[in-house]
């Protein structure tokens, strides 16, 4: 894996640049410097099935309401969810 964006510290230093391949020892030392996440290439996979997302929003949104903007905040995100797995 390479890094997708330049990985910095909290003053915005560049501690990694990206483009850069990731090693062990660049894992360690990420890890010792407290970077709890990073960019890296490449599609990722999602992590549920797309029911599962759905039926996550659908609880998610239960108590909301069904007013103009939850209405549309739940169309967007379920178009979001439909265009992970190439559905819509």
């Amino acid at each position: 894996m390479k890094i997708a964006r330049p990985v910095v510290n909290a003053a915005g230093m560049v501690l990694f640049g990206e483009g850069m391949e990731l090693t062990e020892g660049i894992l360690e030392k990420l890890a010792s410097l407290n970077i709890e996440s990073i960019y890296v290439e490449g599609a990722g996979e999602p992590r549920l099935s797309r029911d599962e997302y759905l039926r996550t929003m659908e609880v998610a949104f239960s108590k909301a309401g069904d007013d103009e903007l939850t209405t549309a905040l739940r169309r967007v995100l379920q178009e979001h969810i439909n265009s992970l797995y190439g559905e819509g």
